[in-house]
């Protein structure tokens, strides 16, 4: 399985074959790989789908295109803070 790793944790990532084709992260420990999950989501208009919490883009255009309750998250703090709120 690879793991994304970081200064204060790592994450396990599944189905990495681009970017357009989406792919799933778990196991997210620390705080710096939700910084780099809300960077990609800004740069590759993505959409994170977390189980259990409100569907979240980088992006204020992309809600258009979303179910009601999707939400706007800038920073990977506040898309922790969306996970951990449910």
């Amino acid at each position: 399985m690879p793991r994304l790793r970081f200064s204060d944790g790592d994450a396990a990532i599944y189905g990495l074959k681009d970017l357009g084709s989406g792919f799933m992260v778990n196991h997210v420990s620390g705080e710096r790989a939700w910084d780099l999950l809300a960077d990609i989501a800004r740069q590759a208009d993505l959409t994170i789908v977390p189980v259990g919490c409100p569907v979240a883009v980088a992006d204020e255009h992309l809600l258009d295109q979303l179910r009601d309750g999707a939400v706007v998250i800038a920073s990977g703090r506040q898309l922790l803070d969306l996970i951990r709120s449910a």
